[in-house]
């Protein structure tokens, strides 16, 4: 094998590697994404993960051994703690969801949201994930959405409905990929 061949595989050996440690690096901006803090008691601090009972009956119940959340009923919304984002960038959301029904997850996105000083980006709320139903079995869910120009924090919902499912592993990572928000269309516009 020459030296000049025997240098091209080293330094190609090397940027994949890099690359692929860059990925793995990559910070969950997620907070507490083993539910560790979750309290799903009455009127709880916006900084925990909330569980939101749309359509009843409805019903959330923690494993923080497991580090996941089991939602069964009608429609039932669980919200992230809120997270910093850079305006404008794309972010790649995985959520773990494992049993029966339908499974969406939403990005709700804010110019500010620091106690009761808050104030909603355009688009407000995007949906990088719509409805898939699951028919007891497990689905890694990994999408990509882009933050509206305004935004700077944000948070994710996952919404299970007509079903039991139960929620873990969730990250959201930055991407370099270019992705332009995720808007939800109007009912006219789904026609």
């Amino acid at each position: 094998m020459s030296i000049r061949l025997a240098v091209i595989l080293v330094v190609s050996a090397v940027i994949i590697c890099g690359a692929t440690a860059a990925r793995a690096a990559s910070k969950n901006l997620v907070p507490d994404p083993g539910f560790q803090k979750a309290d799903f008691a009455p009127l709880v601090d916006k900084t925990t993960w909330r569980w939101h009972p749309i359509a009843a009956p409805s019903e959330a119940a923690l494993d923080k051994a497991k580090k996941e959340v089991k939602l069964t009923g009608g429609k039932t919304f669980l919200h992230s703690p809120v997270f910093d984002v850079t305006p404008g960038h794309a972010y790649e959301i995985k959520v773990k969801a494992e049993g029966a029904g339908k499974v969406s997850i939403q990005c709700l996105w804010w110019t500010v949201y620091k106690g009761d000083d808050i104030g909603m980006a355009s688009p407000h709320c995007t949906m990088p994930q719509n409805p898939v139903a699951l028919d007891n079995e497990a689905k890694t869910f990994d999408v990509l959405d882009g933050a509206p120009k305004d935004a700077t924090r944000a948070y994710i919902r996952v919404i299970v409905e007509e079903g039991a499912v139960t929620i873990s592993e969730p990250s959201v990572t930055p991407s370099a990929e270019k992705v332009e928000p995720k808007v939800i269309p109007k009912p006219e516009e789904e026609k």
